[in-house]
């Protein structure tokens, strides 16, 4: 079939409206004048002007209405024109084909294509003169218009596409073509414009697109909005499903003004995007509702020459790659996103006025992604950021530059949360005045590495009301000629650094902690040279602070913690709040300065604790200060504290270092408290369970003279090799473990030991020592114990234990001995045997009843009646092999078992009866004896203890007391013993009257004591005939003893003995009828013989002694 051009020319509209009221246009044609004429299939001839192929029958005139129904219309046409609001319909599956196609040239023209009819041309006008107004609709399931080539949607005049439910195509598209011109397309329920190359919206004229939900409209190539100054163009894509997709780029207002609104849930999708490329350009895209998208799939540039601007709300989105607001000078950019959901992702960096100027807005739920991102990129340029509202995000992948050679500004306020890897506040000197602001509470911005604050400018960083900032560490005033602040103030603002915090590395930096912030800093915070740091009422906790480097470090009010690490604030140091500073030093960190003065100006409080040690020169505590002790080390050469400050000691440890601890209030050790070192402690102590004190490098001295609480102590007290001095007006009191290392203990008063207290050790206590019950001393070494000089020197009711050790006790008395002394250290065998040990005691010592002296060594004391060692207790040596030995004048009624006495034994103290065990006499045994009843009027010593061996040696000494003089056959048993060894070796006997004799009798399990005559030799008390018979039976002996007849002790029987015996019986002897026999002849002779030698012995000696 023949395929001709069809031009519709209509005549009859001469005038042009406004854009505004042609867009309101119904796309019907107006009311015509015509016949209403329907195409018969073109019968044989397909000709346009043969009256047979229409009906009713006749040439169509200019203002008819025609339609074409049929599938295959054939039409033959050279130029038809038609006026008055002609209207051609194709519909009922028509298929017509055309050359090219003008509708509404200069008049009002309408083409409808429905009910699945198709129609292909070349090129397509609507609208192509100035009073022209042409509308093409496109309706209905499967109809098609095809426009082989490119289709203008007002070129000069106005123009209308509408496509509902219909497909159309074109190679390219211009709506709104010449600055008079008005074009809009209309795309609904489902249609589709697919264009092959580029499309213009509002080239110079007025252009609109409007795509509903459902519908969409393709480009193959790009999109240009408002090309020209007088361009205006217009996209609204709205609706689910709704889709503009440009396959190149897309430009926005390169000299005039343009608008996109997607909505409702459509897309927008595009290479590249440009807003404002001219400097008389303005464009605007808002991106609005769940669902809502516009996806670039390259860079988009907002504000390139003009003024761009973005708005993405209600859960809509924007995605592209880089992005740019104000690129170049004049250009200037505002984007705003808005609301939960509502999102704009860039997977590249974004600059945020590059060269011109913009504002990015991300508020009220909002999230905000980028790579890298700069506000105020190039010198001259500004920017503001501003992210806002809870919920709201910002997540950029790589550094976050506020000011980088432009002036920035970045808000964080109202919950809002920005991370970024890095952060520069100001960095180049072009960018001074940049300033971020973290504002609010739960306003954050997290910062992966690394802040700095005036990096090469002039930047100020505000962390306010509640607002927080974490980073990895932080630089203020970073290069040199920079200027950098930063403050945090208001109730939960927090700055949290990582590692370290530097204020004014090369240039001027300054950090102001106001009331209610807070900074935490995870190393060391260092003040440089230029820096200034200033704690206002807010609160720095750090691991170390440093200001070696001649900074500035002020502190008026607030708290600083140093945890772990070093606190060195330059210099001297003085804590003084104008409302209160608390300084907190804790974990193992130190700190070393020249003095420190606490609270003389204003309230203050310093804590050391956790184990961090403090070394100050002097330490002053004023009248509002306090300084808490509590688990660390405060080490100083003198402490003060006398104008009513405060000293609260609860652990850790106070060392002095050779000066004065001075305070009117009592110094109180706390039970894990350690008072160290070496110096002056003028005040009262208190020490507590658990408490050390601990001499070190010198001597201390302790307490309060003038008080009888100057001293009390219930810890330990290590002297070690040093000198302590106890300073109380009563008794020093030392608590359950006093140690001593070769060092000295003194005291005004004297020390005492209570209940469960311990002195342990080696060297002196030079001071009256009062060792309470349930108190062990304990030597380790060479150990002197009390005063000399005082009457109570030493004196104990508890536990002495000498080891192997010499133990030396001072008192000017006797010394007083406890409930238990032991002597000697007994081996470890089968490596060291048992080794003794020494107790000197110069004037004496007691030994109370129920006390008691065991071991393996030696009692050194003076054998000396006035200074005897008074034993009313128990002394039990380990054996006889490994005994104890007593060197004193011993006397008392206690008990002895492995003992030896090498000084003196006076058992009781009038004649007494006393209990011992084994006990060997190497001394002298003093015996009083003042009647015939042993244990109360003569001494006897009873060995019933143990193995109960007396052995004999030494001097046995005896005495008469109470006018006592024994009588002839007196009896004395001093001694009995399960078993009697050896003999006295001297024995010093009261002279007897007359020619009374003492005799002593050793038998193997006594030893008597007999006043009788020398001849009474049976002991009975006479002289008599058994006393003869009894020399009869031992004359001749050589070995002979009293009861043998010897009668002058000179171990012979012999005639001087009879002689003896005779004249003591002559003297009052009787002669027994024993007696009285007539002796045989032999003993006749015997007798005889002995009286001769008797005689002629006496007459030798006689003329000897004449000679």
């Amino acid at each position: 079939m023949a395929c001709r051009s069809l031009r519709i020319r209509f005549f009859g509209f001469s005038t042009v409206a406004a854009y505004a009221v042609l867009l309101l246009l119904s796309p019907n044609p107006a009311q015509a004048q015509g016949v209403s004429r329907n195409w018969t299939d073109g019968g044989v001839t397909d000709n346009w002007f043969d009256p047979v192929n229409w009906s009713p029958l006749a040439v169509p005139d200019a203002t008819d209405f025609l339609s074409i129904s049929f599938f295959s219309a054939g039409l033959n046409a050279n130029n038809i024109d038609i006026s008055g609001g002609g209207r051609i319909d194709v519909g009922n599956t028509a298929n017509v084909t055309l050359n090219t196609l003008d509708v509404g040239d200069f008049g009002q023209g309408t083409l409808s294509i429905s009910d699945g009819a198709q129609m292909t041309i070349n090129a397509a006008t609507l609208g192509n003169n100035g009073p022209g107004n042409g509308t093409v609709n496109v309706g209905g399931l499967s109809s098609v218009l095809t426009i082989n080539g490119p289709v203008i949607v007002g070129n000069v005049g106005w123009g209308s596409l509408n496509i509902d439910a219909g497909n159309v195509s074109s190679s390219a598209g211009t709506v709104g073509s010449d600055f008079s011109s008005v074009g809009r397309v209309a795309v609904d329920f489902g249609g589709t414009w697919a264009v092959s190359n580029d499309l213009y919206l509002g080239f110079a004229g007025a252009g609109e697109l409007d795509i509903r939900a459902g519908s969409q409209i393709t480009v193959g190539g790009n999109a240009m909005l408002a090309d020209d100054i007088s361009g205006n163009g217009r996209a609204y894509v709205r609706g689910v499903g709704a889709l503009w997709d440009v396959a190149g780029d897309l430009t926005l207002a390169d000299k005039g003004s343009a608008t996109i609104e997607v909505t409702d849930g459509g897309t927008l999708a595009n290479t590249a995007a440009r807003l404002a490329t001219n400097t008389v350009g303005s464009a605007t895209v808002l991106v609005d509702g769940i669902g809502s998208i516009w996806d670039n799939s390259g860079t988009l540039t907002i504000g390139e020459w003009g003024q761009g601007s973005i708005i993405v709300s209600a859960g809509a989105a924007v995605e592209n790659t880089s992005a740019t607001l104000g690129e170049f000078q004049d250009g200037s950019a505002e984007v705003t996103i808005t609301g939960a959901g509502s999102r704009w992702t860039n997977s590249g960096a974004v600059r945020i006025g590059d060269d011109g100027d913009a504002v990015l807005n991300v508020l009220d739920g909002a999230a905000f992604s980028s790579a890298a991102a700069d506000i105020a990129y190039q010198d001259g340029s500004t920017a503001t950021v501003t992210a806002d509202g809870v919920g709201t995000t910002w997540t950029s992948t790589g550094s976050l530059i506020a000011g980088r050679s432009g002036v920035g500004t970045f808000n964080i306020t109202g919950g809002a949360v920005v991370s970024s890897p890095s952060g520069v506040v100001s960095l180049s000197v072009s960018s001074a005045g940049s300033i971020a602001v973290v504002d609010g509470a739960g306003s954050r911005w997290e910062v992966a590495s690394g802040v700095q604050v005036g990096s090469g400018g002039s930047g100020t960083l505000n962390v306010l009301n509640g607002g927080t900032v974490t980073n990895a560490s932080m630089v203020i005033a970073n290069g040199t000629g920079s200027t950098g602040a930063v403050t945090v103030s208001g109730v939960g603002s927090l700055v949290t650094v990582g590692s370290n915090l530097l204020v004014g590395n090369a240039g001027t930096g300054e950090m102001t902690i106001d009331t209610g912030g807070a900074t935490t800093v995870g190393g060391t915070t260092d003040i440089g040279p230029l820096g200034t740091l200033t704690i206002n009422g807010g609160s720095l906790t750090t691991t170390s602070l440093d200001n070696t480097s001649g900074g500035t470090f002020t502190f008026t009010d607030g708290t600083v913690t140093v945890d772990g690490g070093v606190f060195n604030p330059g210099g001297s140091f003085s804590l003084n709040g104008t409302s209160t500073s608390t300084l907190n030093l804790k974990g193992a960190g130190s700190s070393s300065f020249n003095n420190l003065n606490v609270g003389s100006t204003g309230n203050a409080t310093l804590n050391v604790t956790g184990g961090f040690q403090l070394t100050a020169a002097d330490t002053v505590i004023g009248a509002t200060g306090e300084i808490v002790l509590d688990g660390g080390t405060l080490l100083t050469d003198g402490f003060t504290n006398n104008s009513g400050g405060t000293f609260t000691f609860r652990s850790g440890t106070l060392t002095l270092n050779g000066d004065v601890y001075s305070s009117n209030s009592p110094l109180t050790l706390p039970s894990s408290g350690t008072l160290s070192g070496n110096g002056f402690v003028s005040s009262e102590i208190n020490g507590q369970f658990g408490s050390t004190i601990a001499a070190i490098d010198g001597g201390l001295t302790l307490g309060d003279s003038t008080s009888f609480f100057g001293f009390i102590h219930e810890g330990t007290l290590d002297v070690g090799a040093e000198s302590v001095n106890l300073l109380s007006r009563g008794f020093a009191q030392l608590g359950p473990l006093t140690t001593l290392l070769d060092g000295t203990l003194t005291s005004t008063r004297g020390v005492v030991l209570g209940i469960g207290d311990n002195l342990t050790g080696r060297g002196e206590v030079n001071t009256r020592v009062a060792a309470g019950f349930g108190s062990t001393i304990r030597a380790s070494g060479d150990l002197s114990l009390g005063d000399s000089s005082s009457p109570i020197g030493f004196s104990s009711n508890g536990v002495l234990e000498i080891f192997a050790s010499t133990v030396t006790l001072n008192d000017s008395n006797a010394v007083d001995l406890g409930t238990l002394t032991t002597i000697g250290f007994p081996g470890l065998p089968p490596f060291v045997g048992p080794l003794p040990g020494t107790l000197i005691a110069a004037n004496g010592v007691n030994l109370d009843f129920g006390d008691n002296i065991t071991g393996y060594g030696t009692v050194q004391s003076p054998n000396d009646p006035a200074k005897p060692f008074i034993n009313n207790g128990d002394i039990a040596g380990n054996s006889l092999t490994n005994p104890i030995t007593l060197t004193g004048y011993v006397k008392g009624v206690g008990t002895l078992d492995n003992v030896i006495i090498t000084g003196t034994d006076a058992p009781g103290f009038s004649p007494a009866a006393v209990n011992r065990g084994s006990v060997i006499y190497d001394g002298t045994l003093e015996i009083e004896l003042g009647g015939l009843n042993p244990g109360s009027e003569f001494d006897q010593l009873i060995h019933v203890l143990g193995a109960g061996l007396a052995d004999l040696g030494g001097v046995l000494d005896v005495q008469f007391i109470s006018g006592f003089t024994p009588s002839a056959g007196d009896t004395f048993e001093i001694i009995t013993a399960t078993n009697v060894v050896d003999t006295f070796d001297t024995l010093n006997l009261p002279a007897l009257p007359g020619d009374l004799l003492w005799f002593v009798n050793y038998g193997a399990t006594s030893v008597e004591l007999v006043s009788t005559y020398s001849a009474d030799f049976d002991e009975d008390g006479d002289v008599d005939g058994d006393d003869l018979a009894a020399w009869e039976g031992g004359f001749g002996s050589t070995a002979a003893t009293h009861s043998d007849g010897d009668a002058n002790a000179n171990a012979l029987t012999d005639g001087f003995d009879f002689l003896t015996w005779q004249r003591q019986l002559t003297n009052g002897g009787t002669l027994s009828a024993a007696s009285t026999t007539v002796p045989e002849p032999t003993t006749g002779c015997m007798l005889l013989m002995g009286l001769t030698v008797v005689v002629l012995a006496r007459r030798q000696d006689k003329r000897s002694r004449e000679a």
